[in-house]
């Protein structure tokens, strides 16, 4: 593990064991943020942390980076380490097509229960599913009742509906909150 920690000197060694043993929580990747590392998170990491889709998939490409320079150093196993690798690509992409067509909230809901499941599945050394959406949960917290597609124009804009149902241009709500 040491020279884990040699690989990623900004990360807490702690947290670099929870993230190879599985035990690393999917709303804590706020803390793997390079631009948030000297935030205090004191109690805590909250939803809140991930007003858009950066500051989700800057700390997601960092906790597959080190999960899979973890499993290599411990395993040696070139198809797993392969697998996370590509699988990780495969997932961000698939948060970045989720971003494109859904409400951001729901897909933030979505990744932190889609990450949880997969924290289960990597305690079996299978890391194969994070290469496939997971239906369900797209059903469920995405497409399911009260939730609202977001449509985009051709110049990728936002676009919203009027109350008589017409579609009107609108500016992508920014939160307050940088990172």
């Amino acid at each position: 593990m040491q020279s884990l920690h040699t690989m990623f000197p900004t990360i807490l060694p702690a947290t670099i064991s929870k993230i190879v043993e599985h035990e690393f929580k999917p709303i804590d990747l706020a803390r793997l943020n390079p631009r948030r590392r000297w935030d205090q998170f004191a109690s805590g990491c909250s939803l809140d942390d991930y007003p858009s889709l950066h500051s989700l998939l800057v700390p997601v490409s960092v906790y597959f980076a080190v999960l899979q320079a973890g499993v290599d150093a411990t395993s040696g196993d070139a198809e797993t380490t392969r697998v996370i690798g590509h699988g990780g690509l495969q997932y961000m992409a698939h948060l970045i097509e989720l971003e494109e067509l859904f409400e951001w909230p729901a897909v933030v809901q979505y990744h932190m229960q889609f990450h949880n499941k997969r924290r289960h599945d990597m305690v079996f050394d299978d890391y194969s599913p994070w290469m496939v959406a997971d239906r369900e949960l797209i059903n469920k917290l995405l497409v399911g009742p009260g939730r609202q597609r977001v449509w985009r124009g051709p110049d990728g804009k936002l676009l919203e509906r009027d109350s008589d149902g017409s579609v009107k241009s609108c500016q992508r709500k920014i939160l307050s909150r940088s990172i």
